[in-house]
């Protein structure tokens, strides 16, 4: 079970570190340096990887459908902020805030969304073998 919390911690810490890359690219917050893309990834990767290594099948498919989940809107406010960006509608700081972050953000967080959500549909448990 703490196997599990502390999955569920990083993926959740991973999800805010992707969540803070948008928001600073959006000029909602003022976040620099080069942890956060680099955690991004690594904690949603590195928490999936712990679930899947030492959890149950039930636990992995309760924590990975919310997290993908999660993951994919997290993309598809990337995706929206730049089709808003594109038509002129996002609000942008003076100094012009890059796309790059929300490219970056849609990419590596939809990737893994999709997989997260495919992973387990319309499957059922595995039987056990005695």
């Amino acid at each position: 079970m703490a196997l599990v919390a502390f999955s569920v911690i990083l993926i959740f810490l991973g999800i805010v570190c992707g969540a803070a890359l948008v928001a600073a690219a959006l000029g909602w917050a003022a976040v620099t340096g080069a942890a956060l893309w680099v955690l991004f990834p690594l904690l949603v990767i590195g928490g999936f990887t712990l679930l899947a290594m030492g959890a149950s099948h039930a636990a992995v498919r309760q924590v990975s459908r919310p997290a993908a989940l999660a993951l994919l809107a997290l993309a598809l406010l990337a995706a929206v902020a730049l089709v808003a960006g594109a038509i002129g509608l996002a609000p942008r700081d003076a100094a012009g805030a890059s796309a790059w972050p929300m490219w970056y953000v849609l990419i590596v967080a939809g990737g893994i969304g999709v997989t997260g959500a495919a992973a387990f549909r319309g499957r059922a448990a595995p039987a056990h073998e005695d």
